[in-house]
């Protein structure tokens, strides 16, 4: 996964093995503690009884930068996946080899076919995928154009939205 990094985004080697490791000890944070973090909360609602239960929303489109081709993905589709969801990868156009990848790691790790995937689209075939009724919700990090324009069309389909962009960091839209 390092030479597949260095090869296509030119990330120096020593630097993408350190984001391999990074994300594994991601992976092995979420094994040991992703369980109990999805536990039912019984809690008070106006002095009654009440339970906090977390429930999957479907399939997530997560649209991921080039920058850190691994670990954006794994700090998304790791919880999205532990909680039930689906996670479909629409990476940057630079690292696709990186895409096919990741599904392989996912894939050798278990994860059944069709709770994660990956596919390569340009701006039209995103904004198809965005109204698509099998896409419950929306998570891009990139530009704040990139950003803006993915949370207008989320919106517009009355889709939940997790923008992350450099300059004002992450917005939420449910």
């Amino acid at each position: 996964m390092a030479q597949m990094i260095t090869r296509e985004m030119g990330k120096p080697i020593n630097q993408a093995r350190a984001e391999v490791a990074k994300s594994a000890n991601l992976c092995d944070w979420y094994a040991e503690h992703g369980p109990a973090m999805l536990k039912a909360e019984p809690t008070l609602v106006e002095n009654q009884q009440a339970v906090i239960e977390y429930r999957p929303l479907g399939t997530i489109l997560a649209i991921m930068p080039w920058n850190f081709p691994l670990w954006q993905v794994m700090r998304g589709a790791v919880p999205i996946i532990l909680a039930g969801n689906g996670y479909l990868l629409k990476h940057a156009p630079n690292v696709m080899g990186c895409a096919q990848l990741i599904a392989q790691v996912f894939k050798d790790a278990g994860i059944p076919q069709g709770v994660y995937g990956w596919l390569n689209a340009d701006n039209d075939g995103v904004s198809q995928m965005i109204k698509d009724s099998r896409i419950a919700a929306v998570t891009v990090t990139g530009s704040v154009r990139a950003g803006a324009a993915i949370g207008a069309q989320a919106g517009a389909a009355l889709k939940k939205c997790r923008t992350g962009t450099g300059r004002f960091g992450s917005i939420y839209c449910a």
